[in-house]
């Protein structure tokens, strides 16, 4: 006879040791509530070879907690395969003819122990969401670029070096890197991929994607650096769940469900950067033959007529090579649309002035905004209020005193109790409203001039260029969003933070309204018709 036993509570090696016990297994580590633990399968292999007939179980649920899996093997898989099996707990022998007799005791058992993994899991899963809201990490490893706190490993904090090499790669990416070539600068400067990093740290990760002992950086691993919305500090967790503790199909939730908390751990990069090196890998960009970056305006060209990319072409006249950029469309069909042809020296020569004047123009608003920053309040308020504003005040005063005047014509019977309330309802309701109306007003008129220039961190972004000299990728891309090019090689520029530069400039126009100021009306006057500039 041999047996089968999961005595956690008994010495493994004494009970393999009685003659009639032949092997003795464990359960160590693995739930019972999975019927594909290494143990078991051990003995079903051991069952079906013949070399066991009995198995023995301190109770049914060292068996398994799984209620369908336990009567499955119990009611019928073990008497197929001639199999005794005795749970000593529950005073069960598949070989008594009470438990032949008894058909409700197992399952009733059975039911009860399978509700303590459900339980379980529910309390777990509820923890678990609880701590996803609080932006508590939940997750086996850490980003890349960060490593868990030594106090509290629900909280990230940045890996002194994985997230300098996590900001390089955003910094070479703007430089005009193809993720390409940021994985072979990274293997040539011998810095670890992730999964290698992490066991070299200790971590005790394991991947299934790992094919060679030696792993490389790839462009799909640089890829996902860059597209990872944790370098901006939001902790993004909960993506995907099970159906239940039984089934272990993984589903994908849609991104309402997602726990989303910003501010959850340090970020690695400005999230305009992070904007702009995502905007930049939506566009297909070649890099030069030969080269390790890409054309300086590669991904920004746009033929203005069918918005398609325009692509680089280069001639030689008298010893020099002239490079030019002309419509992807025209260059596979001529008849579908024009050239737009334009040459790069134009095109640099145009882009650096513009660019220049833009850097000017910002330098002298985030002067305008200071000044207006630094008026006292008081000062800045206008002596008038606006007419909607004295409207609504005049409104709530009105059905303050019409409010207050009904108890006196109750009195005097000239309201019934019934119209009397009614009355009193409305005005105070209408009271109400005025005084929600008024506070939003006043939130308005106070964000006109309050703080305006408190959260322009876009200014300083363009600023930091200082005084521009020559073009480089990172300057373009960090300044253009767009250049469109008309059939005659015109330029249409479009700048990054258009609509904030639009708004800004709309808030300095009506203060100026409000209280004249030369300084303010001289910037706006240089900027020409309608107040903005370049696209």
């Amino acid at each position: 006879m041999c047996a089968y036993s999961v005595f956690n509570t008994f010495p493994v090696y004494p009970l393999s040791a009685k003659p009639l016990i032949l092997l003795a297994f464990c359960r160590y580590r693995y739930h019972t509530s999975l019927f594909n633990r290494p143990g078991f399968k051990k003995i079903l292999n051991l069952i079906k070879s013949g070399e066991i007939d009995c198995i023995i179980v301190k109770d049914l649920s060292r068996l398994g907690r799984d209620f369908t899996e336990v009567l499955r093997y119990v009611q019928r898989r073990f008497p197929e395969w001639g199999v005794r099996f005795i749970a000593i707990d529950d005073n069960y022998d598949s070989e008594a003819e009470s438990c032949k007799e008894d058909f409700l005791t197992l399952p009733i058992k059975s039911l009860l122990n399978e509700s303590y993994p459900a339980n379980t899991s529910i309390s777990i899963r509820n923890t678990l969401k609880a701590m996803r809201e609080q932006g508590l990490f939940v997750g086996a490893y850490a980003y890349y670029g960060y490593q868990k706190d030594p106090n509290d490993h629900h909280r990230l904090i940045l890996d002194p070096i994985a997230s300098e090499v996590v900001r390089d790669i955003f910094r070479w990416k703007l430089c005009g890197l193809s993720q390409d070539a940021i994985a072979t600068r990274l293997d040539s400067l011998g810095i670890l991929p992730p999964a290698d990093y992490k066991v070299s740290q200790g971590v005790r990760y394991r991947t299934t994607f790992k094919k060679y002992e030696r792993s490389h950086w790839t462009a799909v691993a640089v890829g996902r650096i860059l597209n990872n919305t944790a370098y901006l500090g939001i902790l993004i967790q909960g993506k995907t769940t099970t159906p239940n503790f039984k089934v272990k199909k993984i589903i994908y939730k849609s991104e309402e469900e997602w726990a989303v908390v910003e501010g959850a751990m340090p970020p690695l990069v400005s999230w305009i950067d992070f904007m702009i090196v995502n905007h930049l890998l939506e566009h297909d960009t070649r890099t030069a033959p030969g080269q390790e970056t890409v054309y300086l305006f590669s991904g920004l060209l746009e033929c203005i007529d069918c918005h398609q990319s325009l692509v680089r072409k280069s001639t030689k006249a008298g010893g020099k090579e002239y490079g030019y950029y002309v419509c992807s469309t025209n260059r596979e069909n001529s008849r579908t649309c024009s050239p737009h042809r334009v040459s790069e020296s134009k095109l640099k020569k145009n882009i650096l002035l513009l660019i220049q004047y833009h850097i000017s123009v910002l330098t002298d608003l985030k002067s305008i905004l200071s000044y207006v920053d630094t008026i006292p309040f008081s000062d800045r308020r206008v002596q008038k209020e606006s007419s909607r504003m004295e409207m609504l005040k005049k409104d709530y005063q009105r059905n303050m005193k019409l409010a207050a005047s009904l108890y006196g014509d109750y009195q005097d019977e000239l309201l019934t109790r019934e119209e009397y309330l009614q009355l009193k309802k409305q005005y105070s309701s209408r009271c109400t409203e005025l005084e929600k109306l008024i506070e939003q007003q006043k939130v308005e008129n106070d964000n006109i001039f309050r703080n305006i220039c408190g959260k322009n961190a876009w200014i300083d972004h363009f600023l930091q260029f200082g005084q521009v000299k020559e073009l480089d990728r990172r300057l373009v891309v960090s300044c253009i969003k767009s250049i469109q090019v008309s059939e005659k090689g015109n330029l249409e520029i479009t700048f990054w933070f258009k609509d904030e530069f639009r708004k800004v400039i709309a808030k300095i126009r009506q203060i100026c309204t409000e209280l004249p100021n030369q300084k303010m009306e001289t910037f706006l006057e240089s900027l020409g018709e309608g107040g903005v500039m370049c696209g």
